[in-house]
């Protein structure tokens, strides 16, 4: 799932970025705010790749129980500003296997840590 969401941010593919994503899925934003419809994640994913930051991840190993998958992944995103940090989130996703066998998220906390 991992190296599939890392090409979709790398070619901007923002159509495969919601593939990933069952239809009713849940995303938790920092601050509680929730997306629960595709359009809104499409702009949230639109405006990570405008904003043009390039990140670097490593998935946690997967942990699954028949269709249900618990993954994390440890992103470095570069600072925006000269002398700044560069900022390490960690994610949590819960997806569920799909009868062709793919995998697609149910709930999505991209800053989980």
């Amino acid at each position: 799932m991992h190296a599939t969401f890392a090409k979709a941010m790398q070619d901007h593919d923002v159509d495969a970025l919601l593939d990933l994503f069952e239809p009713n899925a849940i995303t938790a934003l920092p601050h509680g705010t929730q997306l629960t419809a595709t359009d809104a994640r499409r702009d949230m994913f639109t405006g990570l790749l405008t904003a043009g930051t390039g990140m670097v991840g490593t998935q946690r190993t997967a942990l699954i129980a028949d269709e249900i998958a618990l993954t994390s992944t440890t992103y470095t995103i570069p600072a925006d500003k000269a002398g700044a940090a560069p900022t390490t989130v960690t994610t949590a996703e819960v997806s569920r296997r799909q009868p062709d066998g793919s995998w697609r998220v149910v709930f999505d906390a991209p800053a989980f840590s």
